[in-house]
C-alpha cells in the first residue's frame, strides 16, 4: 500500500505517538534486525547487555537512486529483507541478512543490473549511521559508546566510518556484498558469495515445514513463525547459553529480560525443531537463579537479577516442563548431568541440570508452598501480574496468605511429569513427593467447579472467582 497516504497505514503504538513506521523483528542466535517498510533497520544485540547498535539506518545510494523511502518495493523473509528500487538506468536489489549461526553483523548484498543496454560507470555508496544507545532500567534508550561498529566490502576495505564508495564499470549485472556490525567479534566461516547461499541453505533445512489441506496457510505461516521465534535468541556472554526474550517494550524500551517464564514457554516447541537451542534456553534460564531455587521476576539491562517488582510464584514450573519435554522428546539424559551456573551475584558453585531442577522444585515446594486450602500460594503475581490487586483482598493480605488455583492447576499437570524425569534420573525419594504433590492438587481443582466455571484464587476469607469469570484459569 502507499504508505505514506493510504489511512491504513497509519497505527497507534500508545507508548509512542501515531506512525506509519512498520518493523519486524528477524534475528539469527546473536543479531536482532529490526528491519521497516521505509528500507531503513535498527540492530540489536543483548550479548552482555541490552543495547541498541544503530536506529533507523543503512542506505544504498546509485546517484539519486536510494533504497531509502516509502516507494520502494519491499519483501521481508525469514531471516532477511528485501528492498527494490528502479531509475531509467539501472535497477537495486538490496538484500540485508542476518547470516545463520552467532554473527554479531548483518551482511549486506546489492545486485545492481544495467537498463541502458550499454556500458556505464557507477557510484555505489553503502552507508551506516552508528548510533548506539543502551536501554536502561525504566527510563529507556541513552545515548552510548561505540562498541566498535565497522562497515566492509567483502575482498576489500573496512572503515569503522560507516560509508564507503564503490565504482563500478557495469555492462550487464553484478554483485557487491557488505558486512556492517561487531566484525571484530566475530567473522570466521563465512565466505562471500558461496556464504550467502550457505547460509540461506542452512535457513531452509532447519525451518519446519507444514503441510494442511484445511489450513493451506500452515505452509508458508510455520516456517516463518519459527523463524522469528529462534530470530529473538542471543547467545549470553555473562550466564553462558541463549536467551530468548520475547523483547517487545520489556527489552526494547524499559530495559528488562523477563519474566524468567518467557524464554522458557517459547523455548517448548524448540525441543521438537532445534532441541539444542531449547536446551541451551533452559540452562541459561537456569542460570538466572540463586542456590535455593528461585527464579528472579527478570534482569536488569546489566544483567544482574531484578527482583524489587513481583515475585511470581510460577516460574519455577516453567523451568521443569520445558526440562520434561526436552528429555521426554530427545532421550538426552546425559545434557542433566552436565553443569549449570548461578548467577554470578550469589557466588556459589555450579550444580548439573538435574540437580538446579530438584532444588526449583524443592522451592516450589517449600517456599512458595500452599495455603489454608491446599492450594499453591500466590506470592505477589502467579501468571497475572495484577492478580492480586484485582483480587479485592487487601494487598499486603493476599500476598502473605493468597492461594492460586491457576499454580495449583499448572503444578497438577507439570509435577508428575517432572516426577517422570526424578526417577529417570535416579531421584525416587524426590519423583514421589512431586507426583504425590500434582495429584492432590489436581483433586483440589476439579472441586474448584462451581457448576459453571473454575474458581481463580482464595484470600483471607475470600474466594476470587466464585461470581466473577476469570478466563486464563478456565483453560
Amino acid at each position: 500500500m502507499d504508505q505514506e497516504r493510504d489511512p491504513r497505514a497509519l497505527w497507534d503504538p500508545i507508548l509512542d505517538p501515531p506512525t506509519r513506521r512498520h518493523v519486524v523483528h528477524l534475528g539469527n542466535r546473536r543479531i536482532t534486525l529490526v528491519a521497516d517498510n521505509y528500507g531503513r533497520c535498527d540492530l540489536f544485540d543483548e550479548h552482555t547487555g541490552l543495547r541498541w547498535l544503530t536506529r533507523g539506518t543503512g542506505v544504498s545510494r546509485i546517484g539519486e537512486l536510494s533504497t531509502a523511502g516509502s516507494t520502494a518495493e519491499r519483501l521481508f523473509g525469514p531471516t532477511f529483507a528485501v528492498v527494490r528500487v528502479a531509475d531509467e538506468r539501472v535497477s537495486l536489489e538490496r538484500t540485508v541478512l542476518c547470516p545463520e549461526g552467532e554473527q554479531p553483523w548483518v551482511l549486506i548484498r546489492l545486485r545492481v543490473r544495467n537498463l541502458t543496454g550499454e556500458p556505464v560507470r557507477l557510484a555505489l555508496t553503502e552507508e551506516w549511521e552508528s548510533r548506539p544507545a543502551d536501554v536502561r532500567l525504566i527510563s529507556g534508550p541513552v545515548p552510548a559508546a561505540d562498541p566498535g561498529l565497522e562497515l566492509e566490502l567483502l575482498g576489500g576495505e573496512r572503515t569503522r566510518s560507516g560509508r564507503l564508495t564503490v565504482t563500478l564499470d557495469l555492462e550487464t549485472e553484478t554483485i557487491v556484498e557488505f558486512r556492517y556490525g561487531l566484525l571484530a567479534e566475530g567473522t570466521a566461516g563465512f565466505e562471500g558469495a558461496a556464504g550467502f547461499e550457505e547460509s540461506l541453505g542452512k535457513l531452509v533445512a532447519r525451518l519446519p515445514r507444514a503441510h494442511a489441506v484445511q489450513a493451506p496457510e500452515a505452509e508458508r505461516e510455520i516456517p516463518w513463525h519459527a523463524a522469528l521465534l529462534t530470530g529473538g535468541a542471543c547467545a549470553d556472554g555473562v550466564l553462558g547459553g541463549h536467551t530468548l526474550d520475547q523483547g517487545s517494550c520489556y527489552s526494547f524500551r524499559h530495559g528488562f529480560n523477563g519474566a524468567a517464564r518467557d524464554p522458557l514457554q517459547h523455548a517448548l516447541p524448540l525441543v521438537y525443531t532445534e532441541p539444542d537451542l531449547a536446551l541451551s534456553v533452559l540452562r541459561n534460564t537456569c542460570a538466572w537463579g540463586s542456590p535455593d531455587g528461585d527464579l528472579p521476576y527478570a534482569l536488569r539491562p546489566d544483567k544482574s537479577p531484578w527482583t524489587d517488582l513481583f515475585r511470581p510464584s510460577d516460574q519455577n514450573l516453567w523451568a521443569l516442563w520445558l526440562g520434561v519435554e526436552y528429555l521426554a522428546a530427545t532421550g538426552d539424559v546425559r545434557a542433566f548431568g552436565e553443569a549449570v551456573p548461578y548467577h554470578p551475584v550469589h557466588a556459589a558453585e555450579a550444580v548439573p541440570l538435574g540437580e538446579n531442577l530438584r532444588r526449583q522444585f524443592r522451592f516450589f515446594a517449600d517456599v512458595v508452598g500452599r495455603g489454608e486450602h491446599g492450594h499453591m500460594r500466590m506470592l505477589n503475581a502467579d501468571w497475572n501480574d495484577l492478580a492480586i490487586s484485582m483480587s479485592g483482598v487487601p494487598r499486603e493480605e493476599m500476598i502473605e496468605h493468597g492461594e492460586s488455583v491457576l499454580n495449583s492447576a499448572m503444578a497438577a499437570w507439570v509435577l508428575p511429569r517432572y516426577a517422570a524425569l526424578a526417577e529417570r534420573l535416579g531421584d525416587h525419594a524426590t519423583g514421589a513427593e512431586a507426583r504425590k504433590l500434582g495429584e492432590e492438587l489436581r483433586d483440589l481443582v476439579a472441586g474448584e467447579w462451581n457448576g459453571r466455571w473454575f474458581r481463580r484464587a482464595y484470600g483471607p476469607g475470600a474466594v476470587v472467582g466464585e461470581d466473577d469469570l476469570w478466563l486464563e484459569v478456565q483453560p
